[in-house]
């Protein structure tokens, strides 16, 4: 366990090749003591980045402020990776928190995922899955207050690219939002189940589903 102390820390963590590697009976748990605060530094990219497998994050509040980044993002070999209880806000870019790049096996639960928009009220979503992801678990948060929808599986690029497969949505709340709760375009074996959807009304770029399949 790497424990963080409370405080604000202007950095991106940065979780990839150099770092160990987790494993299932020895996970790594980077653990947030009284809910420290990363802000944007002077590197670019998502303010934390994970790309090791069996990497724990918990109890962080991620404030993008305003910047045209995402939150949080996975990537690349993440077996046994977790976002728990944390609180992701602010962003500008396409979403608060995306999986990608062959991106397998993650858990994002119990964060408090709000206020990400983009400019001209373009898509933000709360979580984005992206092709090629694979076991991708969203489960027991609350997301809001985004332009686009609170949890988007999106269309592959390319025809190259395989779509994301194997995602379960569960016990979320998902509200108020500019488009949808949950819209699933592309994608293969996806379970929705057991969630608490509300508010959504007609915009100029959704007609107030709270979910489209």
């Amino acid at each position: 366990v790497i424990r963080v102390q409370a405080g604000q820390y202007a950095e991106n963590v940065v979780i990839d090749g150099k770092a160990r590697k987790g494993t299932k009976d020895a996970p790594i748990t980077l653990l947030g003591e009284g809910k420290p605060k990363i802000v944007p530094g002077k590197a670019s990219g998502a303010l934390l980045q994970v790309r090791r497998p069996y990497w724990i994050v918990e109890g962080l509040e991620i404030d993008v402020r305003g910047q045209a980044r995402f939150a949080a993002i996975f990537q690349g070999n993440t077996q046994g990776a977790v976002l728990r209880r944390s609180h992701l806000h602010g962003g500008t870019l396409g979403g608060g928190v995306t999986t990608h790049g062959h991106a397998r096996g993650v858990l994002i639960e119990r964060n408090h995922i709000h206020d990400f928009h983009k400019p001209n009220n373009d898509d933000s979503h709360g979580v984005v899955i992206q092709a090629t992801s694979r076991g991708i678990v969203i489960r027991d948060n609350d997301i809001h207050d985004t332009s686009g929808d609170a949890v988007q599986c999106l269309n592959p690029d390319s025809g190259a690219q395989k779509p994301a497969e194997d995602i379960l949505i569960e016990k979320n709340k998902l509200y108020s939002t500019g488009e949808n709760a949950v819209d699933i375009k592309t994608c293969h074996d996806v379970v929705v189940r057991r969630n608490r959807m509300s508010g959504f009304r007609k915009s100029p770029t959704s007609s107030g589903e709270a979910v489209v399949v």
